[in-house]
């Protein structure tokens, strides 16, 4: 309506969504440290309301674009603000409340398309409505009960320590910082690193598998939709399979299996596509490539379940060697959404079969490089690694 590329509103959401962890890392300590995190929360949704009911009502190019960075800001507030609580309540046990939460943001994912397409021009302000009734029930409940029962020793620990443990970790100076130990520069560089890679391959392919297959693979267009289809379906699905096994593996092992399934589906891509890529040059059509096609959305749906895990887990495998604080959940998340961007573009630049292909082989590089940091498995106790305070 405002005549703006459409990109660029996308690009203006993603710098904010990527800034945002890093940069409001400190504050996001001292919110979840003080106990105040339904007040973060409420905060951070009435700010992306404003946007959302701002967006369809102005055509100002400096306000949608300030309005779209305001919006990544805000979720990427929550997010970070969501992944350090759990990981503070949770500790060594997170993969599994990690894993729901990422169960309902695909699954909102998923519905999302769905509430555009039925709610229109009105979109954005159900995406308002929803988000200021969510931060009305949060601010009363604060207001009316107070901080959550036995919060303190959830969040804070039983140890004290000095100012500058404090000032480290990104919590206040005043606070005390929690006994369990520091999560080790090594490990956690490892797991940035690879969650870069990793959602750069896994935004790729989720967002230009229908592009590829239409264009390099001269597939009708109702054929090329079940390419992502497949990816999505068992990528939300296959959490229904990875939350109760996240009980009874460490997450370094469900990471491992992912990764290798991954690599695996890559390099089967790779190959499928350059199979088919030769028969369409030779002049042939879809029709000669069904059985391909078939084979080609299985590998993608096998990508998806591969895939799937990998966020959460390597964030678990984290902190079974130590607490990450606030300020390092920020990076982390910061690695992850840069990734997100990079994937947006990268086929662009580079055919997709070889972004997954390296992008695969990367993340199995990194991982495999760490494996005494993120192992195949895990007796009871081997957290405790040799020299990993080092």
């Amino acid at each position: 309506r405002a005549g703006l590329p459409q990109n660029l509103l996308v690009a203006a959401r993603g710098v904010g969504l990527t800034l945002g962890p890093a940069a409001l890392g400190r504050g996001i300590g001292w919110m979840v440290w003080s106990g105040n995190s339904q007040f973060g929360f409420a905060f951070a949704l009435m700010c992306k309301m404003s946007c959302e009911l701002l967006i369809p009502r102005t055509i100002v190019p400096a306000l949608l674009y300030s309005a779209y960075f305001m919006v990544g800001l805000a979720i990427a507030l929550l997010d970070t603000s969501a992944y350090v609580l759990v990981g503070r309540v949770h500790g060594k046990s997170c993969a599994r409340p990690m894993m729901l939460y990422c169960a309902a943001y695909g699954t909102g994912s998923m519905v999302a398309p769905w509430a555009v397409i039925m709610l229109s021009d009105r979109a954005w302000d159900f995406l308002a409505a929803v988000d200021c009734s969510v931060a009305l029930f949060l601010a009363i409940k604060r207001l009316s009960y107070g901080k959550p029962r036995d919060w303190k020793p959830k969040i804070r620990g039983g140890t004290a320590a000095g100012k500058t443990a404090a000032e480290d970790s990104g919590y206040p100076p005043a606070a005390s910082v929690p006994s369990l130990g520091r999560v080790p520069g090594r490990v956690l560089r490892a797991g940035m690193a690879f969650m870069y890679v990793a959602e750069s391959a896994e935004t790729s392919v989720s967002n230009w598998s229908f592009t590829y297959g239409a264009t390099e693979l001269a597939l009708p267009s109702e054929v090329a939709a079940f390419l992502p289809t497949a990816f999505y379906f068992s990528f939300t699905g296959t959490r229904a399979i990875v939350v109760p096994l996240s009980t009874r593996l460490p997450p370094s092992t469900i990471a491992q299996v992912g990764t290798l399934v991954t690599l695996i589906a890559a390099t089967l891509f790779y190959m499928l596509t350059s199979s088919m890529s030769a028969v369409v040059e030779a002049g042939g059509t879809h029709e000669d490539l069904r059985f391909q096609v078939k084979l080609l959305v299985s590998c993608l749906a096998l990508m998806g379940a591969g895939t799937c895990p990998l966020f959460a887990m390597i964030a678990a495998a984290m902190r079974q060697h130590g607490d990450l604080s606030a300020v390092e959940q920020g990076w982390y998340d910061t690695c992850t959404n840069l990734g997100m961007t990079t994937g947006m573009w990268l086929p662009g630049l580079v055919s997709l079969p070889k972004v997954e292909l390296a992008g695969a082989i990367g993340i199995f590089a990194i991982i495999n490089s760490h494996v005494r940091d993120f192992p195949w498995w895990q007796t009871q106790g081997a957290a405790e690694l040799p020299g990993s305070a080092l």
